[in-house]
């Protein structure tokens, strides 16, 4: 009887399951079509007419299943080897990017679609030829920067670009002063390319650069988390005022102090007071400043002891830096600058701890926003209490 049911199977063309392990015995299911772009496994039969030599059958990605031709004893050995093979190799899992590659590449060409190859985004130095089209990117985000201020951010440092589709998208720019210390900033994302980490991918180029300086920079609010991610901590607020200037009423100040022109025989000096009011040696900026700018120095007994210095930027005049040994200073400094500039457009960054808020907007340099400043690594040693109340700019300090 057993041998006529075993004739019987044989003739109907099923195979023998008593001795199979429990992984086997589950009955055969029609084949699934293949996805587009992957060719199926080959049956039982192709198997064995391609002679697999490990017993396995390929797929498209490299990796393999058990062959239903190996004989029982040998099904253990080859279930085990493809639990094994079921992480893919680094170069299957390339290959398996190349074709999702090429895969939305052909929907893109049927449907439309942005090619992925083509919407990739490349980082390179940023060049003097990328002026121009900078400059195009800050007024898209209403950036105030006129051809010339961009000009000169960028004569003292070095940065990167963005592009896409051979267009401009995203500016950062770093500083690099001789004490390991260094700034950040012009980090501008174009707005239809914004939510793309273009902005990280950016930062992280520079740091790449930066790994032995203390970095500081000024933050956006929309920036912060970002920075945080990349190890900055906040120290403190920077608050923007600007508007249209008034002329200011003499402001007292320290006896034995005056106000007088700069003159050439100051830079040496008004550059160390920089330096440590800022906690950064700075000085090429500083003397490109005094080179390009007015300037105005508070005088002890012959000797500099502070100084402002005033720039066209933007839409009118911008002050910076104001280093002063106290509030009543500083208040000369920059009261002399809104008297010059009565009637025209004056914008000045100062020290949220500096005292002087409620004093600019009685000279009609009203708030109009502020960022956070921030450091990864050492902080300098910056501030009123050390003598700075105004930056050069958000981006050198």
């Amino acid at each position: 009887m057993k041998q006529d049911r075993a004739a019987a199977s044989s003739a109907l063309g099923l195979r023998k399951t008593r001795d199979l392990p429990f992984w086997r015995t589950a009955t055969a299911r029609p084949a699934k079509p293949a996805p587009s772009g992957l060719r199926s496994r080959p049956t039982e039969a192709r198997a064995r007419r391609h002679g697999s030599a490990d017993g396995f059958e390929r797929t498209a990605f490299g990796s393999s299943a058990p062959s239903l031709s190996r004989r029982p004893q040998n099904m253990l050995s080859n279930f085990v080897r493809g639990l094994f093979r079921c992480q893919l190799p680094a170069r299957a899992l390339h290959n398996s990017a190349v074709m999702n590659s090429n895969s939305e590449r052909a929907v893109a060409q049927t449907t439309g679609a942005a090619d992925p190859e083509v919407d990739t985004v490349h980082l390179r130095p940023f060049t003097p030829a990328d002026l121009e089209a900078a400059h195009a990117l800050s007024m898209e985000v209403q950036w105030p920067h006129r051809p010339e201020d961009w000009r000169f951010v960028a004569a003292l440092g070095a940065g990167v670009v963005a592009e896409c589709r051979g267009q401009l998208v995203g500016t950062a720019h770093c500083w690099k002063w001789p004490d390991r210390r260094a700034t950040l900033g012009m980090v501008i994302v174009a707005p239809p390319m914004q939510g793309r980490r273009i902005g990280a991918q950016m930062m992280r180029a520079l740091l790449d650069d930066l790994a032995q300086f203390d970095v500081s920079l000024h933050a956006t609010a929309e920036g912060r988390a970002l920075y945080e991610r990349l190890g900055f901590v906040a120290l403190g607020e920077v608050r923007q005022h600007q508007g249209t200037a008034r002329p200011a009423p003499l402001a007292a100040m320290t006896p034995g102090l005056r106000l007088r022109p700069l003159g050439r025989a100051d830079v040496d000096r008004l550059v160390a007071l920089d330096a440590a009011a800022s906690g950064m040696a700075r000085g090429e900026a500083v003397r490109a400043l005094i080179a390009d700018a007015q300037g105005i120095v508070l005088d002890r007994d012959g000797e500099p002891v502070g100084f402002s210095l005033l720039r066209r930027f933007g839409r009118g005049y911008a002050i910076g830096p104001v280093v002063a040994p106290d509030a009543s200073g500083a208040r000369a400094l920059i009261a002399h600058w809104t008297s010059q500039c009565a009637g025209r457009f004056l914008r000045i960054d100062v020290e949220a701890g500096s005292g002087l808020g409620d004093w600019l907007e009685d000279q009609g340099l009203n708030r109009a926003g502020s960022v956070e400043m921030m450091t990864r690594g050492t902080p300098p040693r910056r501030g009123p209490a050390s003598g700075l109340y105004a930056l050069i700019n958000q981006a050198l300090g």
